[in-house]
């Protein structure tokens, strides 16, 4: 049984109108960019609701019920072999009620004579819902949510309840939560996908040198900071957060959850770091754009050049 599992999940709306829905064609791209990046790692891949394209081998369910997320997200944690890894990817809405945080299923319901889903038809993004009886040594949760309403603080609570440690996790293992956008942001997207899937996958990709958890978030969060800044619109910064057993301390920094490789950052580095990059100037005498995208290119052009 293979010890990477991932379950992806891609909801783009629901029947009730609270939330505006996300176009198909952006969860689908995310879905299929998560879902390739982690083949190429040795993941065994379920997908949930909207499916990738073109078909690649992976697990389909076209279901994206509320019972069926939540019965998936469980087998998905239970399954893995012990020491095993687990990704559970999700891109569609989120909401805070009450203080909790759900994912939006496509058969969510608006409570009647009120303005506001009916917790009981949404998707808890809790836990201890789904990791008894877990031997993974790491689960990973990766929402790309809140799409349109950062005054709902989504992710703010099971952020906080995971970084102060009180969120559950497996007996052996570590659980993270990784958010694609900060409480009070939205996470935007255009025609190519969700901004924060995109960078995580690029990441994730296995010509990348980032393994870890740690090492890949840091490298996301640095990606995601430098778009912010190019951006007119509001920023986006993702967040991330660790419950550890004390049998897993070293898990978020040693366990590497992807394969990376390391010439092609290599080289990267050595072009960010060079002097030549400090006489690049566009008209005007202002810099050239950020070396890293402009070495990402040279690095892309590398590994075909190598292919």
């Amino acid at each position: 049984m293979p010890e990477r599992h991932a379950l992806l999940i891609g909801v783009p709306g629901c029947d009730e109108d609270l939330l505006g829905p996300i176009p198909e064609a952006v969860v689908a791209a995310d879905v299929t960019r998560m879902r390739d990046v982690l083949v190429d790692s040795d993941y065994e891949v379920t997908t949930l609701g909207v499916s990738p394209e073109p078909p690649g081998g992976e697990r389909r369910i076209e279901h994206s019920s509320a019972s069926w997320i939540k019965a998936e997200i469980k087998e998905a944690c239970r399954r893995v072999p012990a020491g095993g890894t687990v990704l559970v990817y999700f891109s569609g809405h989120g909401v805070n009620l009450g203080g909790h945080d759900y994912l939006v299923p496509s058969d969510a319901r608006q409570l009647s004579g009120d303005d506001d889903f009916d917790p009981d038809t949404l998707v808890p993004l809790d836990p201890a819902r789904y990791l008894d009886r877990s031997r993974a040594r790491l689960v990973v949760f990766v929402v790309d949510a809140c799409r349109d309403n950062r005054e709902s603080g989504f992710g703010g609570q099971a952020l906080a309840a995971t970084r102060a440690n009180v969120a559950a996790r497996p007996a052996e293992g570590a659980f993270v939560l990784i958010t694609g956008c900060a409480p009070g942001q939205v996470c935007g997207y255009d025609d190519h996908g969700s901004y924060f899937t995109q960078t995580l996958g690029d990441i994730l990709d296995k010509r990348h040198r980032a393994r870890t958890v740690e090492e890949i978030f840091r490298h996301v969060q640095e990606r995601m900071r430098r778009r912010s800044q190019r951006s007119e619109g509001p920023g986006q910064l993702p967040e991330m957060s660790v419950a550890l057993s004390d049998a897993s301390l070293d898990v978020p920094a040693g366990l590497p959850i992807c394969s990376g490789e390391q010439v092609f950052e290599a080289w990267q580095e050595a072009i960010r770091e060079s002097p030549l990059w400090q006489m690049c100037r566009e008209e005007g005498g202002r810099p050239a754009g950020p070396a890293s995208d402009r070495s990402s290119r040279v690095g892309r052009g590398l590994r075909t050049a190598v292919a």
